[in-house]
């Protein structure tokens, strides 16, 4: 694949498909306020940080792809294409995440202490 194949598919396909999982799973698990509501409502019932609950979610796609990597095969019914762009998905989701919780107070319960610079 030459660069601007890549670039086709990367934007027709991966960032295309991804916009569409965001907007409807988004809408479906947290609503149009706070993108982070099932994170922050899922870490204060188990006493720990919505980071590791995105991670907890995005690992499982991790492993999927994995597997498939290993066994050259998928074991659901969903493309394995879709493993990738979730995964973009929370990656993006945690990256966003550390950019707001490092604008909150330093008394709040999510806050971040900042660490190099964010562009």
């Amino acid at each position: 694949m030459d660069a601007k194949d890549f670039l086709d598919f990367f934007n027709n396909v991966m960032v295309a498909e991804e916009v569409k999982i965001f907007t409807l799973k988004g809408e479906e698990y947290s609503g149009s306020i706070n993108r982070f509501q099932n994170f922050e409502k899922l870490a204060k019932e188990l006493g720990t940080h919505p980071l590791q609950i995105l991670w907890v979610y995005a690992s499982k796609h991790k492993d999927s792809i994995a597997t498939f990597i290993k066994d050259k095969k998928v074991y659901s019914n969903e493309d394995i294409m879709g493993r990738f762009q979730d995964l973009r998905n929370y990656l993006a989701l945690g990256a966003a995440m550390v950019a707001h919780y490092r604008t909150l107070p330093k008394e709040h319960e999510w806050y971040l202490e900042p660490f190099g610079k964010i562009r």
